[in-house]
């Protein structure tokens, strides 16, 4: 097996001029090698800031991989996983809370679906049994999300009930994921078959609230809204964020993604093709205000013949970052950065291909910012892998051109290309060299 360090620092290009990144390394790195599956990879930071993947297998399992002081560990797998259904837009799901990591999944045993819940106490070291989250393994239902609550409890929407009556079903764990409550119908007061059959939700904890953010189906017209209660019991609140209102004869298979922006507002991104091709877009929301926030196209002009889907956003102290699978003749994983304070107009027309170097498929990207850190994953379909990048947030613009590589020598001094496992020194034109070792 090979562990791969992320010890390297190269400078590139910054995103934008009012967010820079300075990357750890200059190219991905493989999490993986492609014998571990690498479907359905999934992306959490550990409290010190350490990335960990989660990805599955199919008749295998799932496997934990966790890192520690800039090493990916070996892929480690999930007891009683081998029936675990995987799929690269519905699940397994991840999500974590202190210590605490949590997985919700469909699993196929003899023909016949339950909704499990897996969890970790002691962040990843070991995993306690599933969890059936139906009673009596109710089997009309599909793509199970999760999310914690603020005490530790998770909770999960599902998809319920057959098309085209298909509605939106909440449980909740109140002791702390050990059993779960029956199902509530969170749109009951909004009649049947008004929920997209296969377009994931969106589960939110969110100022002591509970939210989703699923995309509705009214006759074949399929936009976004938020919904929410205080109980789980009576969804009180409801919002259209997607004014693009699409209509399309079935479902995209395309879910939104929210990332908490500051205490009293959520950010949400979402696909829609109402405007023609594909793309994303961003809606930012106070839902104490009785509106329906702020939705604005990510690319108004710079992209125009290209397909767009599977956004994911976070939201930093300091800065959002958006990233989205786009099509033009191949795959790519796209970035946008901003500061928060001008997140609105910030984010549109910015975006960076982050994967132009990385040939093949490059799909289903994963971002988390963690302090001043960003991580982000994505997989390469052609090869099987998923592939890391890290880099460091910086307002300073004076970073632009400030220090560049000359040239990568050897002990001897001889120039030389990146090779692992020796000293290179790298020199860059500002004069400073650093000492650095690439671990393979």
């Amino acid at each position: 097996m090979k562990n791969y360090s992320f010890t390297i620092f190269f400078l590139i290009t910054p995103i934008a001029l009012i967010s820079q990144i300075i990357w750890d390394f200059e190219t991905p790195i493989n999490v993986a090698s492609s014998s571990f599956g690498n479907s359905s990879a999934q992306l959490v930071i550990d409290q010190a800031g350490n990335p960990q993947i989660i990805m599955g297998k199919p008749n295998v399992g799932l496997y934990f991989v966790g890192s520690e002081l800039g090493v990916f560990n070996n892929p480690q797998l999930i007891p009683t996983t081998e029936n675990v259904f995987i799929n690269n837009t519905n699940g397994p799901i991840v999500d974590r809370f202190n210590n605490s990591i949590g997985i919700s999944c469909k699993e196929i045993s003899n023909g016949s679906a339950s909704a499990k819940f897996i969890q970790s106490s002691n962040n990843g070291n070991s995993w306690n049994s599933p969890v059936d989250i139906f009673t009596n393994n109710f089997e009309d239902f599909s793509i199970p999300m999760f999310s914690y609550d603020g005490n530790g409890n998770p909770f999960v929407i599902s998809k319920i009930g057959v098309f085209p009556n298909v509605f939106e079903g909440f449980s909740v764990s109140n002791d702390g994921g050990l059993t779960f409550l029956p199902y509530e119908n969170m749109i009951s007061n909004l009649g049947n078959g008004i929920t997209c059959e296969c377009c994931p939700s969106n589960p939110v904890f969110f100022n002591n609230r509970f939210y989703n953010i699923y995309r509705r189906n009214e006759s074949n017209l399929r936009d976004f809204w938020i919904i929410s209660s205080d109980d789980g019991i009576n969804w009180d609140n409801q919002i259209d964020v997607d004014p693009t209102d699409w209509i399309i004869n079935g479902c995209p298979s395309s879910g939104a993604n929210t990332s908490l922006l500051s205490d009293n507002e959520l950010a949400t991104v979402f696909m829609s093709g109402s405007y023609g091709s594909p793309k994303i877009y961003l809606n930012v929301l106070n839902p104490s205000q009785n509106n329906n926030g702020t939705t604005l196209q990510l690319s108004q002009n710079q992209f125009l013949n290209v397909i767009q889907n599977h956004p994911i956003i976070s939201c930093g102290s300091t800065h959002t970052a958006i990233v989205w699978e786009q099509f033009e003749s191949n795959y790519h994983i796209m970035l946008s950065i901003s500061e928060n304070e001008n997140v609105i107009n910030g984010l549109i027309d910015v975006a960076e291909n982050i994967s132009i170097n990385v040939n093949g498929a490059n799909r289903f990207p994963k971002v988390k910012i963690f302090n001043n850190k960003l991580h982000l994953i994505w997989q390469n379909m052609d090869e099987g892998t998923v592939k890391y990048i890290s880099g460091t947030i910086s307002n300073d613009n004076n970073l632009i051109g400030s220090k560049k590589l000359h040239k990568i020598v050897n002990i001897l001094g001889q120039e030389t290309g990146l090779l692992p496992n020796i000293v290179l020194f790298y020199l860059y034109d500002d004069g400073s060299v650093e000492k650095k070792i690439f671990l393979e």
